[in-house]
């Protein structure tokens, strides 16, 4: 485990600062812990190669494609068409064995190693309630919530993740992983202000709650668990990181750090219902029930997203975009990060970016999120 003391805070967060050296290999600044390459990659096959278009039909009218990439920072975009490389591009010090700040793509990794703990038989059940593999937190504001509920962002735990909030939920979790204090007293400490169950308000600390469902069941990190059961299986051709808070507890929700082809193979994993090369690797049945809403407040237009209910719908720790063949799903991380998955045309997007407006103030014309999103669909579409 490498020893320096920072946690992202001090990387001066939602400011309008210039990012990407930051988010570039950040485990050299932070308290982090290994999952190493695989022993024998896997080969990304590389096929004929696609343009981007132009342009792209924003919100607000046609916008330029290029612009966008500009104005997100964008440093890594990959295209995937039914398994192979089409499309690969880098900027600012970003390259494929890169190991970029996933954010909350780290949300979507870590529901992945619950379904397989579930699959094993260490979770027996998404419907235990969470203190049964963490019993730390009876008494607590997670008393009561099922692993399920927490899958879903629905526990009913207090958190407001506003970013342009100075000091806000969000950076108060971030600078749990700093010196003197620990992930696990800052989820003590929080109070309960739904029903579990009853609201989907997106919701970070929920995922750490899950890595410690994780530890608890297995009797394994995160970390160690994610390189038995991913990246040795799906081929990872670069170690990836976890920060971890000075317990050696990995930030879940936001601090793994990946390559970009090596997040392309996880897309490629749930693009294939958890199958890769004739291996189960994930139950199709856990990456069903991930990618599909199956309660009233998990449906588009009710997410409770910093105080605002978006078009989406959520899954299990993946976000769930409506389309006419049905929906297109994504991991997605804050300042631009994206696993895009349209199913429906075999396509799988990668982009890591450092959006450096993202959070400066609220509303997308800073954050372009759904600006972005609404692009990658029609890139899946266009080539």
């Amino acid at each position: 485990m490498s020893s320096p003391e920072a946690d992202f805070t001090a990387f001066n967060l939602c400011t309008g600062a210039v990012q990407h050296h930051n988010f570039a290999r950040p485990q050299r600044k932070l308290r982090s812990v290994e999952v190493a390459a695989a022993a024998q990659p896997s080969v990304l096959e590389k096929g004929e190669t696609v343009s981007l278009p132009e342009s792209y039909m924003a919100l607000d009218g046609m916008r330029e494609t290029f612009d966008l990439l500009a104005r997100t920072d964008t440093a890594s975009l990959l295209i995937l068409k039914q398994g192979k490389l089409v499309f690969e591009q880098y900027s600012h010090n970003a390259g494929p064995d890169t190991q970029w700040v996933c954010w909350s793509i780290s949300k979507s990794l870590t529901s992945a190693l619950i379904g397989i703990a579930v699959a094993e038989g260490a979770i027996e059940s998404v419907d235990d309630p969470v203190t049964r593999y963490v019993p730390e937190l009876q008494g607590t504001a997670y008393d009561g919530p099922s692993v399920k509920k927490v899958l879903q962002m629905s526990s009913g735990v207090a958190c407001n993740e506003d970013y342009s909030i100075r000091g806000g939920d969000f950076e108060q979790l971030l600078a749990a992983t700093g010196p003197g204090k620990s992930i696990a007293a800052h989820l003590a400490s929080l109070k309960r202000e739904y029903d579990p169950g009853t609201v989907c308000r997106y919701s970070s600390v929920d995922t750490e709650v899950l890595g410690m469902v994780l530890r608890g069941a297995t009797g394994q990190s995160l970390a160690s668990f994610m390189e038995e059961k991913l990246a040795g299986p799906l081929g990872f051709e670069a170690p990836a990181y976890w920060h971890v808070d000075e317990t050696g507890q990995e930030l879940a929700s936001a601090g793994a750090y990946v390559c970009p082809r090596d997040l392309a193979r996880f897309g490629e994993l749930y693009r294939n219902s958890g199958c890769v090369n004739g291996q189960q690797i994930i139950p199709e049945s856990w990456v069903r029930a991930s990618i599909t809403p199956d309660a009233p407040h998990l449906m588009p237009g009710e997410i409770i997203v910093s105080g605002e209910k978006i078009a989406s719908a959520y899954g299990y720790q993946w976000w769930l975009s409506p389309s006419e063949e049905g929906y297109d799903f994504a991991a997605v991380g804050i300042f631009g990060q994206f696993i895009y998955i349209c199913p429906s045309l075999d396509i799988t997007i990668v982009k890591q970016s450092a959006t450096r407006t993202f959070g400066t103030a609220p509303g997308d014309a800073q954050d372009h999120m759904m600006e972005t999103s609404l692009f990658l669909a029609q890139l899946a579409r266009a080539v």
